[in-house]
């Protein structure tokens, strides 16, 4: 992963997290496609292995760090997807290994500056200027720990979502219609058009295309409300569609089956919009996560690890 300084020269989060990105869809491999659900030895691991989680406090990290904690698991064969900061390891009586490197995690941080006058300046109840900045704070891998005995069984984090996606569909309250050879979601109609299970090469497979077009849905404006598009290869059309990818990697590592990469073509738009706009998966990634959110509020279930490290940090 870039580091925040190279050569005495400031690398911006959003860049760092872009870059890391970038350098897999330029070689034609889409992170969140990979197969995550195996341990450092090629062997299957448990369902809620998938997600990234702070092993001091037992939360999830969200959004853009778990693309970044997944690839630095990868990168470095670690054999767990537990992380914690250099206070929480000291706290729990465990020592970090010498030589080690710690990974970058980031939050969105609100600060206050005198008003300037600005257009689409936002201004508080104190009369101060608000802004959101991306900051960022380092994490180590269990692995990389002495001292600190932890079971795999104790990093697991059940899902509160149905067992059976057909349960899931019901409790989102889901117009999902089978039949035909397309899997479309059709924002005129608000239904998912998907063909019927048995024609896909297996359930797995089913249930990830479903996944992504459950991504889309979720973008209706009586739901999360975001821009659609209006035609293949546009800004807007590219984001969503990279939204609704992370959307059906997030609910496929859920669910913990392999996410399938549903649009190959997309890769160069991809690396288009990054190239042009280093702040795009950082926000794909956010919304992606607003769409998991919104799922799992369903069930009621919500985590955040970034907010658990600040607070013990502080």
């Amino acid at each position: 992963m870039t580091k925040a300084i190279k050569n005495n020269t400031f690398v911006s989060p959003y860049k760092q997290i872009t870059d890391a990105i970038l350098a897999d869809l330029k070689a034609g491999v889409a992170s969140w496609a990979r197969p995550w659900k195996v341990d450092g030895k090629g062997q299957k691991v448990a369902v809620t292995s998938g997600f990234p989680m702070n092993f001091a406090t037992r939360k999830q990290y969200r959004g853009a760090n778990i693309w970044l904690l997944l690839g630095a698991a990868q990168a470095n064969g670690f054999t767990r997807n537990a992380w914690a900061t250099f206070k929480q390891i000291a706290a729990m009586g465990g020592t970090v290994k010498k030589g080690s490197k710690a990974e970058r995690v980031f939050f969105m941080s609100k600060i206050e500056k005198t008003p300037t006058g600005a257009e689409g300046e936002k201004i508080n109840e104190n009369g101060m200027a608000e802004f959101w900045v991306l900051k960022g704070y380092s994490v180590f891998n269990l692995d990389q720990c002495e001292n600190i005995e932890i079971k795999a069984e104790e990093l697991a984090i059940a899902s509160n979502l149905p067992e059976d996606t057909a349960e899931l569909v019901d409790a989102i309250a889901l117009d999902l219609r089978h039949g035909g050879d397309q899997a479309f979601y059709s924002p005129k109609g608000d239904f998912i058009a998907m063909p019927k299970p048995e024609a896909f090469v297996s359930l797995d497979h089913y249930k990830a295309t479903l996944f992504h077009e459950i991504g889309h849905w979720t973008g209706a404006d009586s739901r999360l409300k975001r821009e659609f598009g209006k035609r293949f290869g546009d800004k807007a059309y590219a984001a969503e569609e990279l939204v609704a990818e992370l959307s059906a990697a997030f609910l496929a590592m859920e669910y913990g089956i392999e996410a399938k990469l549903q649009h190959a073509e997309y890769i160069g738009h991809w690396i288009k919009l990054l190239e042009n706009h280093e702040q795009a998966f950082f926000r794909a990634a956010s919304e992606a996560q607003k769409v998991l959110d919104f799922i799992r509020e369903r069930a009621g279930s919500a985590t955040s690890a970034e907010a658990e490290d600040m607070r013990e940090a502080a």
